[in-house]
């Protein structure tokens, strides 16, 4: 990766076996690892380690983009640890699914039925699937339980007696498993976006993109400027929705790589999309009235804009990764139905939800073939630690909502809870 100035790096591998309840079979995992050492003489002998949300997000790709604003502050004062973690990122074996960005490619184009796109979606999953397993991936061993093993086994490794955790997303859910198994290795905890054991990612979800979508209208109405410019912007974005929905907008995208341009089409669920991508980033949160105004309109500049960001952050995933853990851990806690029946409940999200296979039914149907083991009910139970640990919240975030955060915080014996506003 392009490594940030000012900063002595050292990265190597970490090897470990992939599944140690079958050490055995002798198959390994090696895990990149990058430390960014503080030039402070006085530094804390305890280092930070970065745990990347997804599941299956790419942490190290992405120094090049995020690490001088999000990362820098904590190498002041330590040293500042990053790990790809297992079938992520430069870890191997990789878990990344290039066949769905050669999907997305070869159908940007294509003006599709919302059933077609599915088609073709899980078509290149199972693509995907069948060539990790012709390599051997056992897919069972790509959960949390052993994700933890991993970190603390790097801790061991690196002869620290302690450190500290940062997690964020899914990073939250694998500290709470550290917290849970390997306490004695840890200093402290930070907790951003907390995603608690026992929630359920698939049914909790129609909610939580309910709620977020609420708060961003109520946001603006509550805001004197904001309500003046973009007024009743709740009833604009579904009626834009709607009318989108009846006939797609052509738009152009960009691929930000190589700057080839391609024709496509942005629909109502295209809409939803956006705006629940825009929520995740307090940069975009602040746009998104014009955007949905905008695009009332029939104007769709600002759309293809953050199209074609989101088209390059696609690639910094590895979906057989997100797969493996969600397979593992949450649809083997859904009850078949029930992510359905949740959807249905939001019979304006229903329609988007239903073209998911990573948040929805379809995921159910999807984890049937991906070979995972029942897991033990601890991977559904909320988890107790005396460790000092900050839980954070965004107010607009869509997908780990502030009463997660509060809810994790509640089960710790230590824990302060802060929620940030407008974010």
């Amino acid at each position: 990766f392009a490594e940030p100035a000012g900063f002595d790096i050292e990265c190597g591998y970490l090897t470990v076996p992939e599944n140690r309840s079958d050490i055995e079979n002798g198959r390994t995992v090696r895990l990149h690892v990058a430390i960014f050492h503080s030039d402070n003489p006085d530094k804390a002998a305890d280092p930070v380690i970065y745990l990347e949300g997804g599941p299956g997000g790419d942490a190290l790709e992405t120094v090049p983009l995020i690490f001088a604003s999000r990362f820098a502050p904590f190498a002041v004062d330590r040293d500042f640890i990053m790990i790809d973690q297992r079938g992520t990122g430069y870890s191997e074996p990789s878990l990344a699914c290039p066949e769905m960005i050669d999907l997305r490619d070869d159908t940007i184009e294509m003006e599709l039925t919302d059933e077609e796109a599915l088609a073709f979606s899980l078509e290149a999953l199972d693509e995907c699937r069948a060539r990790l397993a012709r390599e051997g991936v056992d897919f069972s061993a790509y959960n949390s339980a052993e994700n933890a093993a991993d970190v603390n086994d790097l801790r061991l490794a690196l002869g620290y007696d302690e450190w500290n955790l940062f997690g964020i997303s899914y990073g939250t859910r694998l500290a709470q498993t550290i917290m849970r198994d390997y306490p004695e290795g840890l200093r402290g905890v930070i907790l951003d976006s907390a995603y608690p054991l026992e929630v359920n990612l698939f049914t909790d979800t129609p909610a939580n993109v309910d709620r977020a979508l609420n708060t961003l209208f109520a946001g603006c109405a509550a805001d004197e400027a904001c309500a003046a410019a973009y007024p009743d912007l709740e009833t604009v974005f579904w009626d834009t929705v709607a009318l989108l929905e009846t006939e797609a907008a052509p738009i152009q995208v960009f691929d930000l790589q190589n700057g080839e341009t391609f024709d496509t089409f942005f629909d109502g669920d295209g809409l939803i999309g956006i705006v629940f991508q825009g929520l995740y980033s307090n940069e975009i949160i602040p746009v998104l009235p014009q955007l949905i105004y905008e695009a009332s309109a029939g104007e769709f500049a600002l759309v293809e804009t953050l199209l074609s960001a989101f088209m390059l952050n696609s690639e910094y995933i590895s979906l057989g990764m997100q797969f493996a853990v969600q397979c593992n851990e949450e649809a083997v806690f859904t009850e078949p139905g029930s992510p359905a029946a949740a959807a249905a409940a939001y019979p304006e999200l229903e329609n988007f939800f239903a073209g998911l296979t990573n948040l929805s039914e379809v995921t159910l149907d999807v984890c049937q073939d991906w070979g995972v083991d029942e897991a033990p009910a601890i991977e559904n139970e909320a988890i107790s630690s005396s460790v000092p640990t900050l839980v954070m919240a965004g107010e607009y975030d869509p997908i780990t909502p502030p009463a997660w955060g509060e809810q994790v915080a509640a089960n710790l014996d230590n824990s302060v809870f802060f929620l940030y506003p407008g974010v």
